[in-house]
């Protein structure tokens, strides 16, 4: 019993702890520079079969038309605080080790998937149609980006049965320890 009780409390705290460190990394930008060179390429890739393209630093150089497109991908695009917020989310969420791994490798992998077509859709439809590219860029940033991180969520809690709920239960369990 007091093994079992040691054994949750180091889970959380090192839970805790390890989320503190990626937050601590992150501000140095060592995810936004992983993320944007595992999010750009692919994306530069599938405009690469339509036009003729080039990437430089953070951004996609299109040539279309006879004309050269500059595509800026931002902190934004790259989605940084999208999967930060899956990180949080898992790692403030009590489950076992593999289960943890599995739902944080498929959060990031649909997010990676659907914000490299995004670009791709996005830098297409901004070559063709500067004007339709302004106003559903804006429909994405202030609407469906929203809807798709809490999509993701609620079907990954659906599909690996996740029953607790993110810092809840940790500290509800560290509460009623203290409580004893």
């Amino acid at each position: 019993m007091k093994e079992e009780i040691t054994g949750r409390i180091i889970g959380i705290f090192s839970r805790y702890f390890l989320l503190f460190l990626l937050i601590i990394l992150s501000l140095y930008g060592l995810f936004y520079n992983l993320l944007l060179n595992i999010t750009i390429y692919p994306a530069s890739a599938i405009l690469s079969s339509l036009f003729t393209t080039s990437v430089l630093n953070d951004q996609i150089n299109v040539l279309a038309n006879g004309h050269m497109f500059i595509v800026q991908i931002i902190p934004a695009c790259v989605a940084v605080s999208a999967y930060g917020l899956f990180l949080i989310l898992n790692l403030t969420t009590p489950m076992g080790l593999l289960k943890r791994a599995a739902s944080l490798l498929f959060c990031f992998s649909i997010l990676l998937v659907f914000n490299i077509i995004r670009i791709a859709l996005f830098s297409i439809l901004y070559i063709n149609n500067a004007y339709l590219f302004n106003i559903m860029h804006i429909v994405f940033w202030y609407f469906l980006s929203i809807v798709l991180v809490v999509g993701v969520w609620w079907l990954n809690v659906y599909l690996f049965n996740i029953k607790g709920i993110p810092l809840y239960e940790d500290f509800k369990y560290l509460y009623s320890l203290y409580k004893k």
